[in-house]
């Protein structure tokens, strides 16, 4: 019988119940940090969002990503704030929602956004360097095999087709 994975955060995809309850999340602890109900030094004048909050299939773990807008070089210090004030977030949520479980709170920057500008950075790469060799109009392209420069030179097919 084979292992079971202890990470609470694996398998086949989230239920529709854990989509609900992280989509709940998500948009009570966007109000409180719009608010600026909580004070921490790291968090003044920094404007985060919350893209996704994943839920454990139990409902009793939530990993919410954030990332600052406009960028940040002190991510570390914000992330570090975020989960020191975790247990106040998780009262908020506690107060607004009706569920059994209140999942613990543990904050991660989200990097989608980078990894995103990586990919398209690439695409661009790849879409100039495709365009550059890209044959223009004026080119000749000879799908038969045989170059324009040396008419004397034939592809297998071609020989075929003269032999019969």
């Amino acid at each position: 019988m084979p292992k079971r994975s202890k990470s609470q955060f694996q398998g086949p995809g989230p239920s529709q119940r854990q989509l609900r309850v992280g989509e709940e999340v998500r948009h009570i602890l966007s109000q409180a940090l719009t608010r600026g109900e909580f004070y921490e030094e790291a968090l003044i004048k920094v404007t985060l969002t919350i893209p996704e909050v994943q839920i454990s299939p139990d409902l009793r773990h939530a990993r919410v990503y954030v990332y600052p807008i406009g960028g940040s070089s002190n991510t570390d210090s914000i992330l570090e704030a975020l989960n020191l004030l975790a247990p106040e977030f998780r009262t908020e949520v506690a107060r607004k929602m009706t569920t059994k479980y209140i999942p613990r709170l543990q904050f991660r920057l989200d990097e989608t956004f980078e990894e995103a500008a990586k990919i398209e950075g690439l695409l661009r790469a790849e879409r100039g360097a495709r365009d550059l060799a890209r044959p223009t109009s004026t080119d000749h392209v000879d799908f038969s095999g045989s170059s324009p420069d040396d008419p004397g030179v034939t592809s297998d097919n071609q020989k075929d087709n003269k032999a019969t």
